[in-house]
């Protein structure tokens, strides 16, 4: 069995079919790019699968257990983490604080990094650790995106557009 497991996803917007009976088996050991052109469902899975939307129709399961529609907070409790297009950060805070926020939470399961620094380093993040991330350049929020998505210490990472604004 599979870490992650998807069966007969779908998921419409009304009358638009955005996926339609989608199957999918992803172990924690994996590497796996699912690729496609603009507009063919890519985000909407990683959406469906990680609770930001709910399946219209169809299950997915994380490590033996049911998690359709169970909602984004509690599947990413699970470990299940995902990154968006979108660069996501507290604003307001230092690069450092919002790395520091997960890895506070990774650090209750079992965090497999000593310390925000060492996340931060591997990003290419620790120059601008002081800085306040609203201030920082698109690509800079984007690994910041990363750092924080690798600081709750997840299972399984799902990288929406990874490669997006990074130099």
């Amino acid at each position: 069995m599979a870490a992650l497991e998807g069966r007969g996803l779908r998921k419409q917007f009304g009358g638009v079919v955005a996926l339609n009976g989608i199957d999918l088996d992803i172990d924690t050991d994996q590497v796996v790019g699912i690729v496609g052109p603009n507009g063919s469902g890519k985000t909407t899975l990683f959406n469906v699968v990680t609770g930001v939307h709910p399946a219209t129709a169809g299950t997915v399961s994380w490590q033996g257990q049911d998690i359709t529609n169970i909602g984004a907070h509690r599947i990413a409790r699970k470990r299940l983490v995902r990154t968006f297009q979108q660069a996501m950060s507290f604003p307001g805070l230092t690069v450092d604080e919002n790395v520091r926020i997960a890895w506070e939470q990774g650090r209750r399961g079992g965090s497999r990094w000593a310390s925000p620094a060492m996340i931060l380093d591997f990003v290419g993040l620790a120059p601008l650790g002081r800085a306040i991330a609203g201030s920082l350049p698109f690509g800079s929020l984007r690994r910041l995106g990363l750092a924080v998505a690798l600081g709750v210490s997840p299972e399984l990472l799902l990288l929406d557009e990874p490669g997006a604004g990074l130099n």
